[in-house]
């Protein structure tokens, strides 16, 4: 399935929609595993894997916004703890630079059905931004 996987992701982040200016493209970007921010028992890359494999639905939140609003984009950075089952508890916007709450509130909801694997030794806190833009909206 790994070439499957990479097809997939090479679609993940791409939007179509319309606005004032035609054809908006979004892309949602993510720091590599070394810049995901974890305390606790579980490794980055683990987490990664997870985070990943539920990009489809961040971008889906951030699209639905993004075809009403082509000029939408910035970061927002996340916090969430990873209870001992694998579950995942609490999910915090740290801070925002996206003019939607809508986008943040989106994102949070599915954040908290996301499964981990099972942290040896209590909870795990994750932090990690998700940047949103579009592709080729240069000058």
């Amino acid at each position: 399935s790994g070439a499957l996987d990479q097809q997939t992701a090479a679609q993940v982040g791409k939007v179509l929609g319309t606005g004032p200016s035609g054809q908006v493209r979004g892309l949602v970007t993510r720091p590599p595993p070394r810049e995901i921010q974890v305390q606790g028992e579980l490794d980055r890359g683990e987490i990664a894997k997870v985070i990943n494999a539920h990009m489809r639905e961040v971008h889906a939140c951030y699209e639905r916004k993004l075809i009403r609003d082509p000029s939408l984009a910035g970061k927002i950075y996340f916090e969430w703890v990873i209870q001992p089952s694998g579950s995942v508890g609490v999910v915090k916007v740290k801070s925002s630079t996206v003019r939607s709450t809508e986008v943040a509130s989106c994102i949070q909801g599915s954040i908290q059905g996301w499964r981990f694997p099972q942290p040896k030794g209590g909870p795990v806190t994750v932090a990690i931004p998700f940047g949103f833009g579009q592709i080729g909206s240069g000058p």
